[in-house]
Order: structure tokens, then C-alpha cells, then sequence
């Protein structure tokens, strides 16, 4: 596949950090018609969340553990693996599991049944659907009992959120065993669980952006 750019940088550098020079490179594939394209924010109230948990998910060296500042969780490693040969055949079955999950979601995106789409990345599950409510001031009534700590802020690789519409739910459940219904897109502009408790989003994408100033998402 050739590279149509690439680029030596040797200023990569922020505020109090300087980052060794690095090679950035540019591709580009064929995508989908431009209607079955998710967004990457909730665009419709009522539309079901979804969510496809992280492979290797853990608290270990997550935005939660850096924003408390302790470790939260006692594994170091991605593995369990204590050798480089159990170590290395984790890794080659993690790659074969995202291998097929991306393969089956791909799938979902051809077909047009995803509406709106995310990755789970710095934050974990919370901040994914947080960031999802900002693009037009959506929020989420979820449907379950408000999560535990490492539901809600765990990270690790391959996991999504996504929604889409309440007709599609049977045909996207036939795709992943392991795909979690969390919740449902509504109107106020808020984060509410079942068990009555309701997070207030205006205020916390002003605790966002103050974070984001200060250097911490960089």
C-alpha cells in the first residue's frame, strides 16, 4: 500500500514537553456511501446505546488513575502472561479477537445500521458517552443501575459505543455475543441513571474543557 505522504517532524513540542522527532505518515482506503457513515455524537433521542467492551480492560495506566494520582488497580501489565512465549501467544489471540470484531462491525457500518459511533479511549466507557452528548446537546437515560468505577472508566483496545435505531436492535444482537445494552439517548441535556441519580452535563463539559486547557487530554 503506498504512502501518499509522510512528514519528519522536529516539532513536536507543548508546553513543558518535548517529544522525540517523529515520523507521521498519511493514507487513505475506500469508505462507505456517505449515508451509512456514523457520526461521532448522538443525533437522535430515543435512538438504543450499545456498547462493545474494550479487550484487556483495566484501570491500570487509565485517565482516571492519572487524575486520582494513585494506582488503582494491581495489574501492570496488559497481560497475564508472566513469560515472553505466554505473553506473545495472548497478544496473537487478542489480535485474532480484534480481527473479527472489527471485521463484524464493519459489517454493521456497510449496511447502514450504526447511527452514531465511538471508540472507547481516554476516559473509558463514561467519557466516550459524555463526549457523544456534547455534538448536539443529547444526553443518556441509562437502563442500568449506575455502573461500578471500572465499568464506567476502565480502558483497553478494540471497545465501542454506538447507537442506533430501535428497529435494528435485533438485527445488531445477532452480530456480538458480548454486545451490552446500556442505555437510550434522550432529550435533557444530562447523564441519569435508574437509580434516580442525574449528572448534570453543562457542567461537567466545563470541568471538561478547563482539563483540556490545562494540558490534560494532550
Amino acid at each position: 500500500m503506498p504512502f501518499v505522504s509522510g512528514k519528519d517532524s522536529m516539532k513536536n513540542t507543548s508546553e513543558g514537553v518535548d517529544v522525540p522527532e517523529t515520523l507521521v505518515v498519511s493514507a487513505f482506503g475506500p469508505s462507505y456511501s456517505p449515508q451509512h457513515i456514523p457520526h461521532s455524537f448522538f443525533t437522535r433521542a430515543n435512538d438504543v446505546v450499545f456498547y462493545l467492551e474494550p479487550l484487556c480492560s483495566d484501570l491500570r495506566a487509565s485517565s482516571l488513575e492519572r487524575l486520582m494520582e494513585k494506582p488503582l488497580s494491581s495489574q501492570r501489565s496488559l497481560f497475564e502472561g508472566t513469560d515472553f512465549e505466554s505473553q506473545d501467544a495472548e497478544l496473537e489471540s487478542t489480535v485474532g479477537k480484534l480481527a473479527k470484531r472489527y471485521e463484524r462491525f464493519e459489517s454493521l457500518i456497510s449496511r447502514g445500521l450504526i447511527r452514531a459511533a465511538k471508540d472507547i479511549g481516554e476516559g473509558g466507557l463514561a467519557t466516550a458517552v459524555f463526549e457523544m452528548c456534547l455534538g448536539r446537546k443529547l444526553g443518556v437515560q441509562w437502563e442500568l443501575m449506575r455502573p461500578d468505577v471500572k465499568t464506567l472508566f476502565a480502558e483497553g483496545l478494540g471497545g465501542f459505543v454506538f447507537t442506533c435505531d430501535v428497529h435494528q436492535i435485533a438485527e445488531i444482537e445477532k452480530e456480538f455475543a458480548d454486545l451490552k445494552r446500556v442505555g437510550v439517548v434522550s432529550k435533557p441535556f444530562a447523564m441519569r441513571f435508574s437509580d434516580g441519580e442525574e449528572w448534570p452535563l453543562a457542567q461537567l463539559r466545563d470541568a471538561y474543557v478547563g482539563h483540556s486547557r490545562a494540558g490534560f487530554w494532550s
